[in-house]
């Protein structure tokens, strides 16, 4: 790619979605509270299970599940109507 030129994406990619996804989503993640951000964080993008996290924080492994739950759910929620409308802006330029 040269500077200046527009980027090229692969076919069946669309940047705006992209961009408005990743905006919705770091938007929901930030307004969860810390502690379920931490519990997402440590099994989503690290890999730990339950028990481990519950060793890394100093809390039960039940607090934990409760926490990757409700933080997930709070996700979904937030999500939901972010994506909708990204997929129907998306496919009204089309």
């Amino acid at each position: 790619m040269i500077y200046g030129e527009p980027a090229e994406y692969p076919s069946g990619i669309d940047a705006f979605a992209s961009v408005v996804e990743h905006d919705a989503l770091e938007r929901a993640f930030l307004k969860l509270p810390a502690d379920q951000r931490i519990a997402l964080v440590l099994a989503h993008y690290l890999g730990y299970s339950a028990p481990e996290i519950a060793t890394i924080v100093g809390v039960p492994t039940g607090t934990v599940y409760s926490r990757l739950h409700y933080g997930a759910r709070a996700m979904r929620a937030a999500l939901s109507p972010a994506l909708a409308v990204a997929a129907s802006t998306t496919e009204s330029t089309r």
